[in-house]
């Protein structure tokens, strides 16, 4: 009946209800599409009802809900049993890592989710969530990403995995290089080191420490350097008109005449031009 071809459509949709402004709910609907020849007239429906009881703890202000739905689509096609698991309004309360095993757990007890894997599957929605974290409550725009191939999906996964262990490698190299001398890390130096790798380390994907921070400190020589020749302009400024009031006044020899003095003699040159 053809080759089978698996497709996934993640939709994030945003919902803030107005009694907790700042907590952390939105819905993630994970649908995974697969084809199935040998199931073209079935309809095969899976419900994990008593999946919240076992999975998350009970709360009347956070309740995840988990629903999986199946959906036919065009008769004459091969039928397309989508696998959708709704997470509804997540706390910030937990670690997103609680989150990510809840939802992987979810997964494994799913029969339709198992051509995925659950590594990738638990590392995809884990960048998802931290985006979504990182982004803060409200959200003014909302992530509404589509993978219409394999490839693609495996390929984001494995971007999404390479970016956070860069980033995680990144935030350790700046608390190691912030280390002073009484071995205490500098606060405010590992803020500004965390601002300049990204930067340093776009294009290199294994640096070692000293390495890196040469780099670094090359980049916070330039930035010496830059500081250093505005200030020494802003002096060279400073001397030059200092020296041209002086030009000026050696051509006037005697004390300088106030705006008053110039003012009384044009007048009386204009009244009397003789005087």
């Amino acid at each position: 009946m053809g080759e089978k071809r698996h497709r996934l459509y993640v939709r994030l949709h945003k919902r803030m209800p107005e009694a907790v402004p700042l907590s952390f709910p939105f819905h993630i609907s994970l649908l995974l599409c697969k084809k199935t020849p040998d199931d073209t007239r079935s309809a095969v429906t899976f419900y994990l009802t008593n999946a919240p009881s076992k999975l998350f703890p009970v709360d009347e202000h956070y309740r995840a809900q988990w629903r999986v739905e199946q959906r036919l689509c065009n008769p004459q096609e091969d039928t397309d049993v989508l696998a959708m698991i709704l997470v509804q309004k997540l706390s910030a309360d937990h670690d997103i890592r609680y989150y990510e095993d809840l939802i992987a757990q979810a997964v494994e007890q799913t029969p339709l989710l198992q051509n995925v894997d659950k590594y990738d599957c638990a590392v995809w929605t884990w960048d998802i969530l931290n985006r979504l974290h990182a982004m803060g409550a409200p959200f003014d725009t909302v992530p509404h990403i589509v993978g219409t191939t394999t490839s693609q999906l495996e390929q984001h996964m494995v971007d999404a995995a390479m970016e956070f262990a860069m980033q995680q490698q990144q935030h350790q190299m700046a608390a190691t290089m912030a280390i002073r001398d009484d071995g205490v890390i500098d606060p405010v130096r590992e803020g500004k080191l965390r601002k300049m790798l990204p930067g340093i380390k776009r294009r290199a994907t294994n640096i070692s420490v000293d390495s890196m921070e040469t780099l670094v400190n090359h980049a916070e020589e330039g930035e010496l350097a830059k500081k250093q020749r505005k200030r020494e302009s802003f002096q060279q400024l400073q001397l030059s008109e200092k020296d041209f009031r002086n030009r000026v006044d050696e051509r006037k020899p005697g004390p300088r005449k106030g705006w008053h003095d110039y003012w009384f003699h044009n007048s009386v040159g204009l009244i009397a031009p003789g005087l």
